[in-house]
């Protein structure tokens, strides 16, 4: 199991690590509403380049991708249950509160970013 997990940790915390890297330094905000009530400070710059010229949301995707390499490296695809229910769940929240938000803040840039960038999975149009 660990041939297997382990380069799913890998990439889910290399994303992770990157995301909130780039949040800091480049959005200098947090992209993220909690049913449309601000939870941090609203992010001042649009990210598309860098881990967010690949993925919409790099934080879910590694967040996704830590769970499914300790799934498997606790072999239970049991453990895969908690993490298919968190990206549904996500993926709604993102296109309900969050997408909205950043299309009142960013406009047209965000659109055409939205356009041509995946949701979550990288590379996946």
């Amino acid at each position: 199991p660990i041939v297997f997990g382990a380069p799913f940790l890998a990439l889910g915390a290399i994303y992770i690590i990157l995301s909130n890297i780039q949040m800091k330094r480049i959005g200098k905000g947090n992209p993220a509403d909690g049913f449309n009530v601000a939870i941090g400070e609203r992010t001042k710059n649009l990210m598309t380049e860098g881990i967010y010229k690949h993925t919409r949301n790099p934080m879910l995707f590694g967040v996704f991708t830590l769970y499914i390499g300790i799934s498997l490296l606790t072999n239970s695809y049991a453990a895969l249950v908690f993490p298919a229910i968190f990206i549904a769940y996500m993926s709604w929240h993102v296109k309900k509160f969050e997408e909205p938000r950043l299309l009142l803040d960013f406009g047209d840039e965000y659109e055409r970013y939205l356009r041509k960038t995946p949701m979550i999975v990288p590379f996946l149009i």
